[in-house]
């Protein structure tokens, strides 16, 4: 009954809702969103779907360990029969039972049951590792995808410049220091296209190595991915929701568990084990009244548990082995806690960021170009000071881009830390 129970509300968490079925077949799935991509690594990947048959394997312990050890059925036949006043006796068929001590089958289960939650969150810790890595990968794609496209259009508005400086310098109306300034500022940034764009190879393999594809399928994203319209509603963590959702915790948690149950299981062999019998011996018929009556033997007997040094010593053990995943976990909440201040700085950073360039720098930085153009047109101001601004331009909306996607990253770290992508629905099916 546990066993049943304890499958039915792990399966509940781990299937959640039923996802629409990505074929685990078609390796050439086209993804785009990053929800597909979240949900086809986790249909897919070999090393999340060893830990659920692992989380299974454990699942199936309890019911072992909290039976009773089967009983032994003994059959004997006198070789040198035994000659007794009723007649002699020919065969002997017993039957023994064998009882542990009280509360250690219980105890035995409570160690599997503990363990098997243990491996559930193992299990858990993994996917929501996988759906931090594949969300990380994708959101510095769509970065790169963004700083191309934004590089694209500052070299489409250079080499316009560089068409109108070329002209008026044939006519002796231009400064050819202007023309060879516009043509370095050119040359600069189309060797930056040139980086980000050799930049999205690994990050391309990177991603479908998560989704344990081949490295050069084709990884689209979605344009609108880093167009965060609500950052004020992304928050920061506290350590208490760590401290209740992150896994690798849970899962530390629940091998304490187990190792405190050990240690009361362990104590348990100072106690006897009782084995009760039954022996039935047939005997043969003799030639006296009331001969050939077949005897019933009773039987108990206790293993004496005379050797305390081992079993002070098993105890000594298991307690040993309790205070040791105490004080991995004591480590891992400190590890915790300064990645989750971190995380935390991050997210207030990249947000200010956000507000600074997308309210002030950039809008004043346009209003700047217009005045330098004016200037320059007017002969105000040296065609220097419209590169400078555009140079300020680009370098301002490739940091907002920046700043959007590290917000997303903090979030994701975040989320990770927190558990929360544990809430994702998966496909996995126990056979």
């Amino acid at each position: 009954m546990k066993r049943t129970l304890t499958r039915i509300v792990a399966t509940a968490i781990l299937l959640l809702i039923p996802l629409p079925s990505i074929a685990a077949e078609n390796k050439n799935t086209i993804l785009s969103t990053l929800d597909e991509y979240i949900h086809y690594a986790l249909e897919n990947s070999a090393s999340l779907k060893g830990a659920f048959e692992s989380y299974a394997a454990a699942s199936y312990r309890s019911p072992q360990v909290t039976t009773l050890p089967d009983p032994k059925l003994t059959y004997g036949y006198f070789l040198s029969s035994v000659e007794t006043r009723v007649g002699p006796q020919q065969h002997k068929l017993g039957i023994a039972q064998s009882f542990p001590w009280f509360g250690t089958l219980s105890l035995r289960g409570d160690v599997a049951n503990a363990e098997a939650k243990a491996e559930l969150n193992r299990f858990l810790a993994l996917k929501n590792k996988l759906a931090f890595q594949i969300t990380k990968t994708y959101s510095e794609l769509a970065y790169v995808d963004a700083a191309i496209g934004i590089t694209k259009e500052t070299i489409q508005l250079l080499q316009s410049w560089e068409n109108i400086l070329q002209e008026r310098f044939r006519t002796s109306a231009g400064s050819h220091s202007d023309l060879i300034r516009t043509q370095v500022e050119l040359g600069k940034r189309e060797d930056k296209l040139l980086e980000l764009e050799d930049l999205r190879t690994p990050l391309k393999a990177s991603l479908n190595s998560l989704l344990s594809r081949e490295p050069t399928l084709i990884t689209p994203i979605k344009q609108s991915f880093l167009s965060i319209h609500s950052v004020n509603s992304i928050q920061a963590v506290s350590f208490k929701n760590v401290l209740a959702g992150n896994p690798e915790l849970l899962m530390l948690n629940a091998v304490i568990e187990a190792k405190q149950n050990g240690v009361r299981l362990a104590e348990k062999k100072f106690y006897p084990d009782v084995t009760v019998g039954v022996d039935y011996i047939v005997t043969g018929d003799r030639d006296v009244a009331g001969g050939g009556e077949d005897a019933v033997l009773g039987m108990v007997s206790i293993n004496v548990p005379l050797y305390w040094d081992k079993n002070r010593a098993a105890v000594s053990e298991a307690k040993a082995r309790q205070k040791s995943f105490e004080q991995m976990k004591k480590e891992r909440e400190f590890q915790l806690r300064s990645e989750l201040s971190r995380a935390n700085y991050e997210l207030r950073n990249s947000k200010r960021k956000i507000s600074l360039y997308k309210n002030t720098l950039i809008p004043k930085t346009q209003e700047s170009i217009e005045a330098s153009y004016t200037a320059y047109e007017a002969g105000d101001a040296s065609f220097l000071d419209v590169i400078d601004s555009e140079e300020h331009l680009l370098n301002f909306q490739l940091t907002l881009k920046r700043a959007e996607t590290d917000t997303i990253l903090a979030a994701t770290k975040l989320k990770k830390l927190a558990g929360s992508f544990n809430e994702l629905p998966t496909t996995i099916e126990e056979k």
